[in-house]
């Protein structure tokens, strides 16, 4: 019984020490994220990557989804000899509701995967245990990284897979 006891409190000792670090990290973030110096030219640079760069794959999956929406509310309003109101149907249920949700969830998806795939990178290439070593903060360094990332990777081709935060 007491062993049980001890390792509950052990995992709610770690949960919570857990939860703090995340908390932590998640004030600092916030903190940081509202902290000039901002680079206009950066900020611009990352809109357009993951924001309109996403219009295509979201307007594909919309067109997809009304298809067959339109196909499914077609047999549907057969049976009541209401087919010219498909259309009708179809956008108003496109537009209203299932377009804002697919937009959110395709772009949501591919913005929180590029980014976990270069944060990844940099704990993979052991950058972030740089910066822990070096006792630098971390939340306003990631940040910066984050953005300057995609400029980098524009250079690595032209330097042979170094980019500036390489060197």
């Amino acid at each position: 019984m007491r062993g049980l006891l001890i390792r509950l409190g052990d995992r709610a000792t770690y949960l919570l020490n857990y939860m703090g670090g995340v908390s932590l990290l998640s004030l600092q973030t916030f903190y940081y994220g509202f902290q000039p110096p901002y680079s206009l030219s950066l900020i611009l640079h990352q809109v357009d990557h993951l924001g309109v760069r996403s219009i295509i794959i979201a307007s594909i999956a919309a067109i997809f989804t009304g298809l067959v929406l339109a196909l499914q509310t077609t047999y549907g309003l057969a049976r009541f000899g209401a087919k010219t109101y498909v259309g009708t149907v179809v956008s108003l249920s496109m537009v209203r509701e299932l377009g804002p949700v697919l937009t959110a969830l395709l772009v949501g998806g591919r913005v929180g995967s590029g980014i976990t795939a270069e944060l990844g990178s940099m704990k993979v290439t052991e950058q972030i245990d740089a910066m822990r070593a070096l006792g630098a903060n971390r939340s306003r360094l990631l940040r910066s990284l984050i953005r300057s990332t995609r400029e980098a990777g524009k250079e690595a081709g032209a330097e042979e897979g170094m980019g500036k935060r390489d060197r």
